[in-house]
């Protein structure tokens, strides 16, 4: 059986936000898994994955999608201090994935 290093960091929700066609199941694990080769240590086993229509899906909208759900109780305290976010170039236009996690990662610690 596999294990993880203690070092890996566990999402709470990905949130991929994308205009008018949403991504099919494929796309969507595609993209969390292109989003996740950039966190070190990264651990997604059983994290909610939701998608959100809008019209131009950007990095700031999807930190303000993520702050409105910490107010609604519905991710921790500090959802967008543990949160990164990375766009893709897409077939079906521009999406956004973003990540909040657990504990901040080191790649956003670095960042200050």
């Amino acid at each position: 059986m596999f294990r993880r290093k203690k070092s890996a960091v566990s999402a709470e929700q990905i949130l991929i936000l994308h205009q008018r066609v949403a991504p099919s199941p494929g796309e969507i694990q595609q993209l969390v898994q292109a989003f996740a080769a950039g966190i070190a240590g990264s651990e997604l086993d059983g994290v909610r994955i939701s998608t959100h229509e809008v019209d131009q899906p950007t990095t700031d909208l999807a930190l303000a999608l993520v702050a409105r759900f910490e107010g609604e109780g519905k991710v921790g305290p500090d959802a967008v201090g543990r949160t990164s976010t990375k766009p893709f170039e897409t077939t079906k236009g521009p999406i956004v994935v973003a990540g909040v996690w657990r504990e901040v990662p080191s790649m956003l610690r670095q960042k200050g």
